[in-house]
């Protein structure tokens, strides 16, 4: 595998070509994010547990959706199997990548709550709860700030490592450590596009749930539909980030043949 070095803009085109992809299917491709979002929400209830158990099979999951992407480009009808298909190819790579990221979270958890100790955790009770034991100073913001920037310094890395890695064991059968030091190099040298890539995928979720938030605000008789509504303005954003995911992929990786050796 060889890695493209695109232009910056190229961020962009990555979400429209993905709805190029969506609109070959867009029912079938929101059935498909809806399971996918019952099964989190389900193992969800299983406490601790369970949400561990959805990070490691995330890879999974995302793999069969690569092979979805791949197919329905090809002209291929798409199927909800599709889900499911990763457990059928290279399962325990793409569990190793699981792995890898839940005990990459767990570590820079420990390392943010280690930094930021009481005051950080007073923070999130008042966040959750609305009602703080103590007033936090300015030294105590600092060190919450400190904290919060660690953590991300330590989770950029592990997301570029994980990003594009199920793709690259689902559809090039690569092994997970050589699809994440892949993954990592392929953002590195795309950093720009990958950054306006970011901007505009977090846009669009931000500007989906202002403009819900100001229909529906404005319209007290509709109350009833904010849940389905938010429900369906995240799986159609989900569904774009996933295909969005291949369509970088496609153009970031390219596979190049040996040159056979010339005859003496």
């Amino acid at each position: 595998m060889e890695i493209v070095n695109v232009r910056a803009r190229q961020g962009w085109s990555w979400i429209t070509q993905a709805l190029r992809v969506f609109r070959r299917a867009p029912l079938t491709w929101v059935v498909v994010v809806l399971m996918l979002l019952f099964i989190g929400a389900a193992l969800a209830k299983l406490s601790l547990i369970g949400p561990l158990i959805f990070a490691l099979l995330t890879p999974i999951f995302t793999a069969g959706l690569m092979l979805a992407c791949r197919d329905v480009e090809a002209g291929k009808p798409l199927q909800v199997s599709y889900l499911f298909r990763g457990f059928q190819q290279n399962a325990a790579q793409l569990i190793a990548i699981g792995g890898v990221y839940v005990v990459g979270q767990v570590v820079i958890s420990a390392v943010l709550f280690s930094l930021g100790g009481e005051d950080l955790r007073a923070a999130l009770k008042v966040a959750l709860e609305g009602t703080p034991d103590t007033d936090t100073g300015v030294q105590s913001n600092d060190r919450i700030v400190f904290a919060v920037i660690v953590a991300a310094a330590l989770f950029i890395p592990l997301a570029m490592a994980v990003w594009f890695a199920p793709a690259l064991v689902a559809l090039q059968n690569l092994s997970a450590i050589a699809a994440m030091k892949l993954s990592i190099r392929a953002c590195l040298h795309n950093f720009p596009a990958m950054l306006i890539y970011t901007g505009a995928i977090a846009g669009m979720l931000f500007a989906l749930v202002t403009l819900l938030q100001l229909v529906l605000g404005s319209a007290p008789g509709l109350s009833f539909v904010r849940g389905p509504a938010h429900l369906g303005a995240l799986t159609v954003w989900m569904t774009l980030t996933l295909i969005s995911l291949y369509t970088s992929y496609r153009d970031l990786f390219v596979t190049v043949q040996p040159v056979p050796a010339t005859p003496a």
